[in-house]
């Protein structure tokens, strides 16, 4: 009887371990790739972020409209304003869900 009931405890312990690892290890996996995808796009986004502004700055330098020493600073406020406002909708967006 004995045998039976170590048997049996050996395979119910078996089954525990399955079990915790069905709940507990493959949901944790599944969380950690969708981390990881959260965190890829999100420097992906910022590099395209910061191209954009680099752009706009370039382009506003170029025009003749801000060649004096006074305008020249407006071109880069124009770029942070462009960052600003960027990420004030990014964060918007994030907490709306």
């Amino acid at each position: 009887m004995s045998v039976k009931l170590g048997a049996q405890l050996g395979e119910l312990l078996a089954l525990i371990k399955a079990y915790v690892a069905q709940e507990t290890l493959e949901p944790a996996r599944s969380i950690g790739r969708l981390v990881l995808f959260a965190l890829f796009s999100g420097a992906l986004l910022g590099i395209g972020l910061l191209l954009l502004a680099v752009a706009l700055l370039r382009y506003l330098a170029d025009l003749d409209v801000f060649a004096g020493k006074a305008m020249s600073t407006l071109p880069y406020l124009a770029a942070c304003l462009f960052c600003g406002l960027c990420v004030f909708g990014l964060v918007r967006a994030a907490r709306r869900g």
